[in-house]
């Protein structure tokens, strides 16, 4: 990638730092779901950029939190 767009290193790097950090707050599946969504979303706007990690809060919460607390749910009911 890097090869590819120089101009956009700092962008690459700040999100592979951001990305790398989520994994240690939730489950891999998890983490990987919410980078898809996010490369998602960047890759249909001209708008954003990978850096721009304030504006992913919406995916985080739709891909992590609800997934995760959702995943609880279905334990707990199945332990019933």
């Amino acid at each position: 990638m890097m090869y590819l767009y120089p101009h956009r290193l700092t962008e690459l790097q700040l999100y592979e730092d951001y990305i790398l950090g989520q994994f240690s707050t939730a489950p891999d599946n998890l983490i990987i779901n919410l980078n898809k969504a996010i490369r998602s979303r960047v890759g249909r706007t001209n708008t954003l950029m990978l850096s721009s990690t304030d504006k992913f809060s919406d995916l985080y919460t739709s891909q992590v939190l609800l997934s995760a607390w959702m995943s609880s749910a279905n334990l707990k009911a199945q332990n019933f």
